[in-house]
């Protein structure tokens, strides 16, 4: 499993067209944008920052669903869920 820079993560903005996201005093990436497309960086910011929540919910989810008494392998929705939680999860902890 790869190990990720604890949260939380911020988006903080830079110079011009250039931000960073950012782990206390540690720029994880830097986005640049075009200057016309500046909401467009803001909003890829904010995703990459919230990464280390949503990658923590999935896992809760995950885990919730799998020990629920109505999970079941007939209900294909659920299993479908549980498999697409499982591959994000597998991505983002390197082993995808």
């Amino acid at each position: 499993m790869a190990k990720h820079t604890a949260g939380p993560w911020e988006p903080f903005y830079y110079l011009g067209n250039r931000l960073t996201v950012r782990a206390g005093e540690i720029d994880l990436v830097e986005i640049n944008y075009p200057s016309n497309k500046k909401e467009i960086g803001e909003a890829n910011a904010l995703l990459i920052a919230a990464a280390p929540e949503l990658l923590e919910a999935c896992v809760m989810a995950r885990r919730v669903m799998l020990q629920s008494k109505e999970y079941t392998a007939e209900d294909e929705y659920t299993v479908n869920t549980v498999e697409q939680l499982t591959k994000a999860i597998s991505r983002a902890e390197g082993a995808a």
